[in-house]
């Protein structure tokens, strides 16, 4: 079994970090009925282990869509076709390449666990069974026809996250919860558009929000469940922050787009009051997400008021404020975070966050 000695060779070398050796012994002490010393700085999350990682991601890519778009250039799409049984030879052409897809779980994900690789099979297999579903709702509704067009979009997505779950509790790969929860938010705003063809875009936003919220909540729970981020909930978290993150806040930001990319002051003193509140949001709960989501909203609000305040609009002067304060924030979020929970009483729910302070 290997000792701290080992571990403190294996970060000399460079195979492990000294953030991986911390979190190594911190759960180790937990195995043996301790308590953990030590809390992640960082949002741990593994996207490659090497270049063989890489290189048989790009292959697997190349090969998913050879093999898709050969199917799709010698099967029935159009409407015309796809009322006859045509459809049906291309539900069961794109089944066989999920199945496919399923296999190389088994070696890329169960076996050799290779993080990119295993995040480009996972696609490949919900997008097949997603298409392969859509042909088989062809076959029994239609092509063509108002509904066939509404219904099939649904039955797609519906078995897109099927297939996101049967992965997931297979492999139990993190990154499959980001597929999961975007085939669940397509699932809701495509029955929106079922419901109310003449939706009106900002109606679209709303629901698009109000699924961003769900899938906060679904990641605060992994959150909230391992604080000290030593175990892979920390990184089922990551992915479905990264999917909220970004609903959320262009919901929250499409009715003042317009008023503010049209340069109207008082949109880009309203944005920055919210991305204030979502700065702070990120920095309690320690997650950078809703941050770089609203970078943009920042970026264009910064130079409304610039132009306001210099009488011109300034480009350079734009990235250089907003530069300054990611790198700010980014040098000095532990210790803006320790002051803000230290301010805050004490509470349960403040308790189950990650710690203020990260020394073992």
């Amino acid at each position: 079994m290997p000792s701290e000695a080992h571990l403190d060779h294996a970060v000399r070398e460079g195979i492990i970090s000294e953030d991986q050796r911390e979190r190594i012994l911190a759960l180790a002490r937990t195995d043996l009925g301790g308590q953990a010393a030590y809390a992640s700085p960082d949002e741990p999350f593994r996207l490659f282990r090497g270049f063989r990682d890489f290189f048989l991601a790009i292959g697997i890519l190349i090969l998913a869509l050879g093999l898709g778009s050969t199917m799709l250039s010698v099967l029935p799409w159009d409407s015309v076709e796809m009322n006859s049984g045509r459809s049906l030879l291309g539900a069961a052409a794109f089944a066989i390449l999920a199945g496919v897809g399923w296999g190389f779980g088994e070696l890329v994900t169960r076996k050799l666990r290779m993080p990119l690789a295993s995040i480009i099979v996972v696609l490949s297999f919900c997008g097949s069974v997603a298409i392969s579903a859509a042909f088989l709702g062809a076959a029994f509704l239609g092509g063509s026809g108002d509904i066939a067009k509404s219904v099939i979009p649904v039955i797609a997505a519906a078995a897109s996250i099927l297939a996101a779950v049967a992965f997931y509790l297979r492999f139990r790969l993190p990154f499959v919860l980001l597929p999961l929860g975007g085939s669940a938010v397509a699932t809701a705003l495509t029955l929106a558009h079922v419901f109310d063809p003449e939706i009106a875009p900002t109606h679209l936003a709303i629901v698009a929000g109000i699924c961003g919220l769900f899938v906060f909540a679904a990641a605060m729970r992994y959150d909230l469940s391992d604080p000290n981020r030593l175990t892979r909930h920390s990184e089922c978290a990551f992915w479905l922050h990264l999917l909220a993150a970004p609903l959320i806040v262009h919901s929250i930001f499409s009715f003042l787009s317009a008023d503010l990319y049209a340069g109207a002051p008082y949109a880009a003193v309203i944005v920055i009051a919210i991305i204030a509140v979502l700065a702070f949001i990120a920095l309690l709960i320690d997650r950078r997400a809703m941050l770089v989501s609203g970078l943009t909203y920042l970026g264009w609000a910064i130079g409304v008021s610039l132009s306001v305040l210099l009488g011109s609009a300034s480009g350079p002067m734009t990235f250089l404020v907003l530069g300054l304060l990611l790198v700010g924030l980014a040098i000095g979020w532990s210790s803006v975070r320790r002051v803000i929970l230290n301010a805050l009483p004490r509470n349960e729910l403040i308790a189950r966050l990650p710690p203020a302070t990260h020394e073992s």
